[in-house]
C-alpha cells in the first residue's frame, strides 16, 4: 500500500545517475577497495588484528548446539553473552558449512563483508545526490578512506563489517523514500535492515536508525506520512530484535548494557569541543568535508550535516572509528564539487577561458571576491590544524590490522602446554594503547590463560569494570614507556596474584633487559621474539593492591 506524498519534496535536480553509471561506479569502487586493502592481506592462515574473543564466541555457539550461550570465560573473566550475536552465528555457520577452521573464517569473512559494503555505500550515495560528479567522487573517496575498512577487516571487525551492509542499504532506502514518497513496503524493508544491523553490532544498528530518521526528517516536511514511515520501520525493527533482547535481559538484566554504554567515557563537554573544532569529520578529507558542509547548508540540504554530529553524540566510539567516514565521504564529494565550481568562477572572472565551457552553476554566478579566497585559505588552515593530531593515529590504526606472527603464536601455545592451568599473566607488548594491543586480546584464546592486561570484553562485565581495567593498563604502560627498569618491581608489587609475565618484545628491548636482570623473575622460555618469566616466590616483595595503584 502506497503512502501518498503531497508535501513539498526536497529540492534535488532531475535524475542524471543512469544504471550504467551506477554499476560502473560500483565496479570501479570495488576495484579501488581491493587495491587499497591488498597490502593488508599477507598470509591467509590467521585473522588480521584482534579477534580472539569473537572466535571464542563462535566456538561457544557451536558448542551449545547453536543455542545462545549465557556467559563465556575469557581472560579469567566471566563475560555475559550480551553482544549482538548475528556475526558469531554467521561465522559458526560458515565454518560448519565449509568445514573450514574458525580462524580461517575470521580471516576471510570480514574482508568479504567489508567489500559488500561498497555497493551499499554506492546505493546510499546515489540516493543522496543526483549530481554525477558528487555521486562518482563519494564512493571512490569512501573506498580509499582507512576508516572504511581498518576496523572491519580484522577478526574482531566481523560484527562491524556485517552490520555495515544492511545499515548502508537501509539509510539509502530511507533517502530514496524521502525523495520519491514513503511507502509501507519500503518502511518494512528499512525496519528489517536496521534490525539486522542491530543484531550484528549494537552501535551500527543505532547508527542505521539515526540515519533513517535523519533522512526522513531532513528531506521531508514533518507530517503524518513521514511519522508513519518511521513508526512502521521502528515497529518492524523492534519485533525482530525483541526476542534476542528479551532473552539477554532475562538472564543479565540491564547491567551489561549499562556497562557497555559507560565504556566510551564520553561527555557533552568532549562532544562540544569536537564539534566546535570541526572534528566530526575524519581523516584526510576534513577540509573538503568542511567545504561540503558549508555548501550543503547554503543549499538547505541538511541530511549529512545533521547526521554527522548526531552519530558522534549518540555512538561516539563507533563514530570516531568508522561511522563518521560515511557522512565525511558524502560531504567531501560535495566539497570537491564546490571547489571545482569556485575554480570555474575564478577562471571566468579573469577571462582565462570562455564562459560557455562551464554550463553548471552550483554556488553562484558572481565573480569571486576577496572573501572567497579568504574562506578557502581559512579552510586550509583549519584542516591542517585538525589533521595534524590525526596523522599519528592513522599510523597506529594501520598497525592494529597486522597479524600475530608465528613466533608470537608459538609462544602462546607453549604457555598453554607448559604453565599452570590457573596461572595469571601480565602481557608486555609494543602497543601503546589497549585498543591497539592485538597480542593482549588474542592471548586468552591462544594461551588459554588469564590475562590481567586484556581489556577487550570487560566493557560488558559490570559498570566501572572496564574503566578500572583501562586505568590499570594505563598505569602499567606509563611505567613501561617512561621507566622500563622499574617495570619488574611495579608488576611484582601491583599484580599480587599474577605468577607470570609474557613478553612479546625482542631481547634487545629495555623491558626484556629489566626482567632478565631482575631477581624477582626467572626466564623459563625464549624463542627470540617472545619470552616468558615466572615470578620468583622466594624473593619477598611488598604487594600493593591494584585498586590503590
Amino acid at each position: 500500500m502506497q503512502i501518498s506524498a503531497t508535501s513539498e519534496q526536497h529540492a534535488i535536480p532531475a535524475a542524471r545517475v543512469t544504471p550504467q553509471l551506477f554499476w560502473g561506479v560500483v565496479a570501479l569502487s570495488l576495484l579501488l577497495a581491493v587495491v587499497k586493502r591488498y597490502p593488508f592481506l599477507p598470509s591467509g592462515d590467521f585473522p588480521l588484528g584482534e579477534g580472539g574473543l569473537f572466535v571464542a564466541f563462535s566456538e561457544a555457539i557451536r558448542g551449545h548446539g547453536y543455542r545462545l550461550p549465557d556467559i563465556i570465560q575469557y581472560g579469567g573473566v566471566s563475560i555475559p553473552f550480551a553482544y549482538p550475536p548475528a556475526g558469531f552465528y554467521l561465522a559458526a555457520f560458515v565454518a560448519d558449512l565449509t568445514g573450514a577452521d574458525l580462524l580461517k573464517v575470521y580471516r576471510h569473512l570480514p574482508i568479504a563483508l567489508n567489500l559488500l559494503a561498497i555497493p551499499g555505500f554506492c546505493f546510499l550515495a546515489m540516493q543522496y545526490t543526483r549530481e554525477r560528479l558528487i555521486f562518482v567522487c563519494a564512493p571512490l573517496l569512501y573506498a580509499f578512506m582507512p576508516e572504511s575498512f581498518i576496523w572491519q577487516i580484522t577478526g574482531g571487525g566481523l560484527p562491524r563489517a556485517l552490520a555495515a551492509v544492511p545499515a548502508l542499504f537501509g539509510v539509502g532506502l530511507a533517502l530514496r523514500a524521502a525523495r520519491t514518497g514513503p511507502s509501507i513496503p519500503v518502511a518494512l524493508t528499512c525496519g528489517v535492515l536496521v534490525a539486522l544491523a542491530m543484531l550484528s553490532h549494537l552501535e551500527w544498528g543505532i547508527f542505521a536508525a539515526l540515519g533513517v530518521t535523519t533522512a526522513v526528517v531532513t528531506r521531508r516536511r514533518p507530517e503524518w506520512r513521514s511519522l508513519s514511515f518511521l513508526a512502521a520501520a521502528g515497529v518492524v525493527s523492534t519485533v525482530i530484535v525483541a526476542p534476542w533482547l528479551a532473552l539477554v535481559l532475562s538472564r543479565h538484566g540491564l547491567a551489561p548494557f549499562r556497562a557497555s554504554s559507560s565504556a566510551s567515557q564520553w561527555s557533552l563537554g568532549t562532544f562540544a569541543k569536537m564539534l566546535l573544532g570541526a572534528q566530526i569529520f575524519v581523516g584526510a578529507l576534513t577540509w573538503p568535508a568542511i567545504l561540503g558542509a558549508i555548501t550543503a547548508i547554503a543549499k538547505r540540504d541538511l541530511f549529512a550535516v545533521i547526521w554527522a554530529p548526531v552519530i558522534l553524540l549518540v555512538t561516539p566510539r563507533m563514530g570516531m572509528s568508522s561511522g563518521l567516514a560515511i557522512p565525511t565521504a558524502l560531504l567531501a564529494a560535495c566539497g570537491l564539487k564546490a571547489a571545482g565550481d569556485f575554480i570555474e568562477r575564478a577562471a571566468r572572472g579573469v577571462s582565462l577561458v570562455r564562459r560557455r565551457w562551464y554550463p553548471s552553476r552550483v554556488l553562484t554566478t558572481m565573480r569571486p571576491a576577496l572573501g572567497d579566497y579568504a574562506a578557502i585559505a581559512l579552510l586550509v588552515v583549519v584542516s591542517l590544524i585538525q589533521l595534524t593530531p590525526k596523522i599519528p593515529r592513522m599510523f597506529i590504526e594501520h598497525k592494529v590490522v597486522a597479524q600475530l606472527d608465528r613466533p608470537t603464536r608459538d609462544a602462546m601455545q607453549w604457555i598453554a602446554r607448559n604453565t599452570d592451568a590457573g596461572g595469571r599473566f601480565v602481557i608486555v607488548s609494543d602497543a601503546r594503547f589497549w585498543w591497539g594491543d592485538r597480542i593482549a586480546e588474542w592471548f586468552p584464546y591462544l594461551a588459554q590463560r588469564a590475562s590481567e592486561t586484556t581489556a577487550q570484553g570487560m566493557e560488558w562485565v559490570a559498570p566501572g569494570a572496564f574503566t578500572q581495567r583501562l586505568q590499570e593498563i594505563e598505569d602499567f604502560k606509563s611505567v613501561q614507556w617512561a621507566a622500563p627498569p622499574l617495570l619488574p618491581e611495579f608488576v611484582q608489587r601491583t599484580y599480587c596474584d599474577v605468577g607470570y609475565v609474557a613478553m612479546f618484545l625482542l631481547p634487545t628491548s629495555p623491558e626484556y633487559a629489566a626482567f632478565k636482570a631482575s631477581e624477582l623473575y626467572a626466564e623459563i622460555y625464549n624463542n627470540g621474539q617472545a619470552a616468558v618469566f615466572k615470578r620468583n616466590t622466594a624473593v619477598d616483595a611488598a604487594c600493593r593492591p591494584r585498586s590503590a595503584a
